[in-house]
């Protein structure tokens, strides 16, 4: 009866050893999923965030009002106001979209790169090549506007530089980028929930 004890405690510890190794073994699995759901999370955050400051950096550099405040406007928006030729008024757009913002438009590339790499698919590619276009798109008409003032389609390439505040249609440049912000937020959207599909 001493050994039969015996073999029923060897077989009791044997058996909760296994069980508490299985436990663990969910246990850090559970871990796991929840840190790189956490990385997933801050990251979607982060490219929705550099989503949505390039957006508004390309409306606020096409707005034909300078600035707002001091702080906000740059230094050479004060040459335009005087007037000193119409080129300085297409400088003004270009200089905002490659200097005063071009911290953000860096930060959405590096942003992009992270997201294909740990969320794993490319479907956010898509929105930041569009943005890159409408502001390559924006740079090119300034850049033959300010070559050339008299350009045979001035009116249009005014239209891509500047945005349209006094007339009855919505801007295109403008309305496309409200699409790229909401395909981002459609993509995006099941990163940011934080719930047991994420884990």
């Amino acid at each position: 009866m001493g050994q039969n004890m015996s073999y029923a405690l060897n077989f009791i510890q044997a058996f909760s050893t296994a069980f508490l190794a299985v436990l663990a073994f969910y246990g850090l699995q559970t871990w796991k999923r929840q840190i790189t759901a956490g990385r997933k999370f801050g990251l979607a955050e982060e490219m929705l965030l550099a989503i949505h400051a390039a957006s508004d950096a390309i409306n606020s550099s096409r707005s034909p009002i300078v600035g707002i405040s001091n702080d906000l406007k740059p230094r050479w928006a004060d040459d335009v106001m005087s007037g000193e030729s119409p080129e300085d008024a297409y400088l003004v757009p270009f200089k905002r979209l490659t200097e005063a913002h071009k911290d953000k438009f860096d930060n959405l590339e590096a942003l992009n790169s992270r997201c294909s790499i740990l969320l794993g698919d490319n479907k956010l590619r898509g929105c930041v090549e569009q943005i890159r276009e409408i502001k390559n798109e924006v740079l090119a008409a300034t850049a033959n506007l300010i070559r050339d003032p008299n350009h045979i389609s001035q009116e249009e390439l005014q239209n891509r530089i500047f945005e349209k505040l006094d007339s009855g249609t919505p801007d295109e440049i403008r309305q496309k980028l409200k699409e790229i912000i909401n395909e981002s937020e459609r993509i995006l959207t099941p990163y940011l929930r934080l719930d047991d599909d994420n884990f």
